[in-house]
């Protein structure tokens, strides 16, 4: 049985009506696909340019899952633990300052969602290490955060940052 009863006329087609791509669509569209490439781009990005290396996510015991948004607060707040946690990297505890170590990990501010870090002091690990531990750290608890940086690339230098008043070099014999 042929559906069309004449030959001759060719049926038309139905158009559907397609959804009609407005401005605000349009920005919206936009929107998602730069975040999508932003988030991917950081993760192929190479360490070195970005200032950090990463780390293998940490499993701390006192960590209960729950994440921070991200504000200046509650950044200083997840460094504090961070200081307690990792206490053995920095210089806050006495007995590291006692034998030289005065590494110190500050806040220098946010850009938007990037942690600029401040690095200053003696540390038990490279400062490489050190920047990949908090930002691993950080990023666990404050999922917003896309990038954890220094203020200045020369942060990341090792060579023997003394504190006169810390104990000095010769407390490991050179």
């Amino acid at each position: 049985p042929n559906p069309n009863p004449n030959p001759s006329i060719t049926p038309t087609p139905t158009l559907t009506p397609t959804p009609t791509l407005t401005l605000s669509n349009m920005l919206r569209l936009r929107a998602l696909l730069l975040l999508a490439l932003a988030g991917l781009a950081a993760g192929f990005a190479p360490m070195a340019r970005r200032g950090l290396q990463r780390a293998a996510p940490l499993a701390m015991s006192d960590f209960n899952g729950e994440t921070m948004i991200m504000t200046e607060e509650n950044v200083q707040a997840v460094l504090e633990d961070a200081r307690g946690t990792l206490g053995t990297m920095f210089g806050y505890l006495q007995e590291n300052r006692a034998v030289g170590i005065t590494g110190e990990v500050e806040l220098a501010g946010l850009d938007g969602p990037c942690v600029v870090l401040r690095l200053s002091g003696r540390f038990w690990h490279e400062r490489k290490v050190v920047l990949a531990r908090v930002g691993s750290f950080l990023t666990e608890r404050i999922p917003e955060i896309i990038e954890v940086n220094i203020e200045h690339p020369d942060q990341l230098d090792d060579a023997d940052k003394v504190d006169p008043g810390a104990g000095g070099p010769d407390v490991f014999g050179f």
